[in-house]
């Protein structure tokens, strides 16, 4: 192809290598040259390498592959960098794992103290340990007996007998609305195990609060190990003010190496007149977002229902849920407080992102939409349908209608994939995440991995979006759902800078755009399917600026 030139003085040449530009043209070059943070040249490399002046620095890719940097555009990062400081359960396979961390914690810190590890996902998910269920009250009591204890996940808290006494919930404690509190059916006692954030919400006042040092060096870790495995930029759905300004330091600092969009998190149980005060603070946000390159608040974020893999989801029809219970899920907001959220939304024109993973709760969440749009058209707000796993041909049609977007996540069935079979069956389990549909479709959708719940490398999502595989037996889930190497990478760069507003800006190699990229060690369009998850990221350009090199 001819190269296309801004200027002809860079700081920075890469050729000799396998670009792919991942623009409308899927343009495959050899070289790129780089100047002030931008792309300002891209063609094959003797008409790139002829740019260079005597300052230039120039670098052989050998033949290696380079991509945009990479953009997750459903992340955690900061209960990744919070998880860095904090007890981690990393690699249990079975609950005597999980026991012999807690109990070794609870002997080093002494009697009366908290142990509370770090946000977790796959741990915490009953079918990934070998006993295929939770750990409960009486397996942490036989460690910890002297001391409270709280595994912590996304929608589930597992305590021990010491931390319900403390938060003096017992088996006469009523279930709270939009969540549950298990319950052992022979005694009548608490588990211990609390699904969702309205149970939940029971134990987090007598939980320690991290400290603001705390925050920001893990968050600085973070950063370092998501530039690691190529990653360049992340949506976080739903911090509060205090992860805002661990962001807002490493950003002064000139630390924050993984360009964020992030949205505040909503509390689902506040009242009208408090959520009314929550929209009004934080108009200043209106899409695309307050901010800069950098760091950017893009809006807000609410939980809408449960989760699939482990059985709270709101699904159109009962099946049968982590409580060993046939149910249709969990709503944690309500539809008239929801309703009232997109309407002050629409209204105070600040974004909107939702976590709406089953079937119903998808349907309603549109039905809302149309509601509110028929009064003020919210079709250029690209509001974010989180997760979205269950959608319906007429979903697919409403979401282009109302000009919504959609960020969901391959690798749950890596991950989760168990959980599925054994909650859904497989005919509805191998409907779930149709990103072939989605596509075909014209659905505006970017993956991600909701880490800490999934690992947060990219390319372990790119695998999963294009094997589909199930990590304990590696079957294949959903095959007709597949979607190529190149419709992943571009859900991972050119779709999620789509997401945020910021198509114009990263997401593809092009002249005038972020010179965000990474080098890989294989390439990963040609190279055998399995392989393509062990790839290493051997460097990451932020900016034109080297942020991780091996």
């Amino acid at each position: 192809m001819k190269a296309r030139i801004l200027d002809h003085s860079p700081e920075t040449i890469l050729y000799n290598g396998k670009v792919l530009c991942v623009d409308e043209a899927s343009s495959l070059v050899e070289a790129v040259a780089i100047k002030n943070g931008r792309f300002i040249g891209i063609g094959d490399s003797k008409e790139i390498t002829a740019l260079a002046g005597r300052k230039t620095v120039s670098i052989d890719l050998g033949g290696r592959t380079v991509l945009p940097g990479l953009i997750d555009t459903h992340n955690h990062m900061t209960e990744v960098a919070l998880g860095m400081e904090q007890l981690s359960l990393e690699g249990s396979t079975c609950i005597p794992d999980i026991t012999r961390v807690i109990g070794g914690k609870a002997r080093d810190v002494g009697p009366g103290k908290w142990v509370v590890t770090g946000l977790i996902g796959e741990p915490a998910i009953s079918h990934q340990l070998s006993e295929r269920r939770y750990p409960t009250r009486s397996d942490l009591d036989a460690v910890s007996p002297d001391n409270p204890v709280c595994i912590v996940s996304f929608h589930v808290f597992i305590v021990n007998s010491y931390a319900l006494k403390i938060a003096g919930i017992n088996k006469n404690t009523p279930q709270p609305g939009g969540g549950t509190i298990g319950i052992d059916p022979a005694t009548g006692e608490p588990t211990g195990i609390f699904y969702e954030e309205p149970a939940m919400a029971l134990i987090r006042p007598f939980l320690p609060v991290p400290t603001h040092e705390e925050k920001v060096n893990g968050l600085r870790k973070a950063c370092r190990r998501y530039n690691a495995v190529g990653l360049t930029g992340i949506c976080e759905h739903g911090i509060g003010l205090e992860e805002l300004r661990s962001y807002q330091e490493l950003r002064r600092k000139g630390e924050l190496t993984v360009r964020s969009y992030v949205h505040l998190m909503v509390d689902p149980n506040q009242t009208s007149d408090d959520l009314k005060r929550t929209v009004k603070d934080a108009a200043f946000v209106a899409s695309p977002g307050f901010g800069d390159e950098y760091l950017r608040i893009g809006g807000l974020k609410v939980i809408f229902d449960g989760g699939v893999g482990i059985g709270t989801a709101l699904m159109r029809k009962p099946y049968m849920t982590a409580s060993g219970k046939l149910s249709d899920g969990i709503q944690v907001i309500s539809t008239p407080l929801f309703e009232e959220l997109t309407h002050l939304c629409s209204l105070y024109d600040v974004r909107l992102a939702q976590h709406d993973s089953g079937g119903k709760a998808i349907d309603t969440v549109l039905d809302v939409y149309e509601r509110i749009s028929a009064k003020k058209p919210i079709n250029d707000k690209r509001f974010v349908m989180v997760h979205c796993q269950f959608p319906t041909r007429d979903t697919f049609e409403k979401i282009r209608k109302l000009g919504a977007v959609v960020t969901t996540q391959a690798s749950f069935l890596y991950v989760m994939g168990s959980g599925y079979m054994k909650y859904l069956g497989k005919e509805l389990a191998d409907e779930a995440i149709p990103l072939r549909d989605w596509l075909d479709n014209g659905v505006p959708v970017a993956l991600s991995s909701d880490a800490p719940v999934t690992s947060f490398n990219p390319l372990m999502g790119i695998w999963s979006a294009v094997t589909r595989k199930e990590k304990t037996t590696g079957e294949v889930i959903g095959p007709g759902q597949r979607i190529t190497r190149e419709e992943a990478i571009r859900c991972y760069t050119k779709n999620a800078a789509y997401l945020t507003f910021e198509e114009g800006l990263k997401g593809s190699i092009e002249p005038g755009k972020l010179a965000d990229l990474v080098v890989l060690s294989n390439d990963i369009l040609t190279c055998p399917e399995e392989e393509i998850k062990e790839t290493k990221v051997e460097m990451t350009m932020l900016g034109g600026e080297v942020v991780h090199q091996i």
